[in-house]
């Protein structure tokens, strides 16, 4: 089973690709097995999640993530 993170309260900025449709606000993201493997070093761990969040997000829509909230699943 993948690791999923859940991604809420996304806020966009500059928009630098057209994109049809609305952006959400909300998504669940599935972590490359890379981060997963930086586990046991807990800030690099973290900031390599938000990372993972804002480049994917930003990528697929088109516009800059400036906010947005990562809930990690419990273990």
């Amino acid at each position: 089973m993948p690791y999923q993170i859940t991604v809420v309260n996304i806020k966009y900025g500059d928009e630098f690709r057209r994109y049809r449709g609305d952006r959400p606000d909300s998504m669940v993201l599935d972590l490359p097995k890379n981060i997963l493997e930086l586990e046991g070093q807990k800030d690099k761990f973290y900031d390599s999640i938000e990372s993972f969040a804002c480049n994917t997000i930003t990528r697929t829509f088109g516009a800059y993530v400036t906010f947005l909230q990562v809930y990690l699943p419990l273990d």
